[in-house]
């Protein structure tokens, strides 16, 4: 993630000195961390050089974070929760079923560039969550997933459930996923492009 992104995580009020100094140390180091995953995989980057990245030694990582699995699951709740605030974000009022999912899309192509590490690593390291958080993570993308499902059987009444299910997984997490880290929409030109095939392969 470039640090012209926005932080990882943003406390929701307004901190003292002490505690502000320690989310921004974490925001630091979650940072740090997704582009490192990003660039070489999660099992390639130890918590040594994700400490010497983030300009501290490896043990006093451990003040803000366990391990590396918990810097995995704060990387992941990120992605999860900006993703569903630029959704929940949509003003629906007078659009049709079809602008709506429109916005969807817009929403997601947006987040694949202003959160690019975190995005990668959210989709790219399903694998590597923690077993015992996994099954609550999965439940939670089907059901986030669910609201473009409904819309595109609005939309397509030819479609039953497993098949719109089927095919906005691979729209949004196949087509416009797999952007992030492969040809990024970097530009209003690529954005477009990217939403006219996406609109396409929902409507197909």
């Amino acid at each position: 993630m470039s640090s012209d992104q926005a932080p990882l995580s943003s406390p929701p009020q307004k901190l003292g000195r002490r505690a502000q100094k320690v989310q921004d140390r974490k925001d630091h180091i979650l940072v740090t961390s997704a582009r490192l995953f990003r660039e070489r995989g999660y099992h390639a980057v130890s918590m040594d050089e994700i400490g010497a990245a983030s300009g501290m030694s490896g043990p006093a990582m451990y003040k803000y974070f366990k391990d590396k699995a918990a810097i995995l699951i704060a990387i992941v709740e990120y992605g999860t929760k900006i993703a569903k605030e630029a959704i929940a974000s949509i003003d629906t009022a007078g659009l049709s079923d079809l602008d709506i999912l429109g916005e969807h899309v817009r929403c997601y192509i947006d987040f694949t560039g202003e959160a690019r590490d975190a995005m990668v690593v959210t989709v790219r390291e399903v694998s590597n969550i923690p077993e015992w958080y996994r099954p609550g993570f999965l439940d939670d993308q089907r059901g986030f997933r669910e609201g473009e499902v409904n819309l595109l059987m609005r939309i397509r009444l030819d479609l039953s459930r497993s098949e719109a299910r089927y095919i906005c997984t691979n729209v949004f997490q196949g087509l416009i996923s797999s952007s992030a880290y492969l040809y990024p929409a970097d530009s209003e030109s690529r954005r477009k492009r990217l939403s006219a095939m996406a609109t396409a392969a929902l409507l197909a």
